[in-house]
C-alpha cells in the first residue's frame, strides 16, 4: 500500500535499524489512518520483541516500547518474520533510502526498481508447498 525511505544517521547496529524500520512502517500506517496492518521484518530479534508483552531493557527498548504504544491506535497489528530471500522489496527499499537525504514516501505506487522487485518477491514459491 506504501514504501517509504527515512534517512537516519548515527544508527549504531542493524538491529537497531530494523527496529527503527518498524517504527518508521507503523508511524506512515498511522498518519495514513490504516486500521489493520502487517509489519514483517527480516530481523527475528526485532520481531520477536515485538511479538512479546516483556519490558525490554535492550538497546532497542525504547524503540520497541514506542512502536507497541502506536499498535493501539489500530484494529490489528502483526509482526511477522520473514526470511530476507522472500522479502527482496525491503531490501531495495533500505539501499535505496541509503542514497536518500530527504523523506520520501510513494502511496499505492514505488519506484520503478522498487516494483521490479516486488513482482519477482510475489512470484516466490516456497519449496515446502
Amino acid at each position: 500500500m506504501a514504501v517509504a525511505v527515512y534517512p537516519h544517521s548515527y544508527i549504531p547496529n542493524l538491529c537497531v535499524a530494523e527496529a527503527q524500520a518498524c517504527l518508521d512502517a507503523i508511524s506512515l500506517a498511522k498518519d495514513l489512518l490504516f486500521r489493520n496492518i502487517i509489519i514483517e521484518g527480516d530481523s527475528f530479534i526485532v520481531i520477536k520483541k515485538l511479538q512479546s508483552s516483556s519490558n525490554d531493557m535492550s538497546l532497542i527498548g525504547m524503540i520497541i516500547s514506542h512502536v507497541n504504544s502506536l499498535s493501539k491506535f489500530f484494529e490489528g497489528v502483526t509482526f511477522n518474520f520473514i526470511n530476507r530471500a522472500c522479502n527482496k522489496v525491503a531490501h531495495k527499499t533500505a539501499l535505496l533510502g541509503r542514497n536518500s537525504t530527504s523523506i520520501s514516501i510513494w502511496v499505492e505506487e514505488a519506484p520503478t526498481v522498487i516494483e521490479a522487485v516486488a513482482q519477482k518477491d510475489r512470484q516466490w514459491v516456497d519449496p515446502l508447498d
